[in-house]
């Protein structure tokens, strides 16, 4: 998938299929391979994209570790080291974002602020549910981020935060277009392979719209791996 793929026609509404189920109010609920015409963002392949980008950057950040010199293009903020190289059975956010591209300079601002106040919490905090958090910009209104959890109770964690539950519910509607949320997973440690979990898709705008998809074999199938990476290549 090229960076023009996700472009902002993915994330505009239009009249949805009765047969498509709910999982809770105003959340769909799509099997591994199903997609949803009205939002092409939701599909398959942009999932098994954002997949590849997120297994570059854990490669990324391992090298980083590793003490090779830092790539400009990912800033990683690492808060336990050593558990980073050394645990298995790590759990990974990934969050795909496309920024709206009318953000005011006040919102940008208040962004800033927040995300500088939620790394200064992660330096101090002494539990080191987060392990490591890593940002790359994939085109001018794109964004990917990593985290990495030292388990899955992290997630649990990382949602009772003050200033997290502030971003995704009060700035994420204003900031983004619409937001690819996976979970995904380590068994055996930052060198081993990622598995996707789930993922949550969201698309704010004059009509919201909500889904959640999950890998019933703990990963996407081999066919949208294939797709992706051809479709990335050319």
């Amino acid at each position: 998938m090229s960076e023009s793929s996700s472009s902002a026609h993915q994330y505009s509404s239009a009249p949805r299929p009765a047969h498509h189920r709910e999982e809770a109010p105003g959340r769909h609920r799509l099997s591994p391979g199903e997609t949803f015409p009205a939002h092409t963002f939701a599909d398959p392949e942009h999932s098994a994209a954002d997949l590849h980008d997120l297994c570059q950057m854990q490669a990324r950040l391992r090298l980083t570790l590793e003490g090779f010199p830092a790539d400009p293009a990912q800033l990683d903020r690492i808060y336990d080291a050593e558990s980073l190289l050394t645990l298995t059975g790590l759990t990974v956010v990934g969050f795909r974002g496309l920024c709206r591209t009318d953000v005011s300079a006040a919102l940008q601002e208040e962004v800033a602020r927040v995300d500088m106040a939620l790394g200064a919490h992660l330096e101090r905090d002494q539990s080191r549910m987060i392990l490591g958090y890593s940002t790359r910009q994939l085109g001018p209104h794109e964004w990917l981020n990593l985290v990495v959890l030292r388990s899955e109770a992290g997630l649990q964690y990382w949602h009772r935060s003050p200033l997290h539950r502030y971003a995704a519910q009060e700035l994420s509607p204003q900031l983004y277009q619409g937001i690819r949320l996976h979970t995904a997973s380590l068994p055996q440690g930052l060198s081993g392979a990622l598995h996707l979990l789930a993922t949550k898709y969201y698309a704010f705008g004059a009509a919201p719209w909500q889904a959640q998809r999950s890998y019933g074999g703990g990963d996407l199938g081999a066919g949208e791996r294939q797709r992706a990476v051809a479709t990335r290549a050319g």
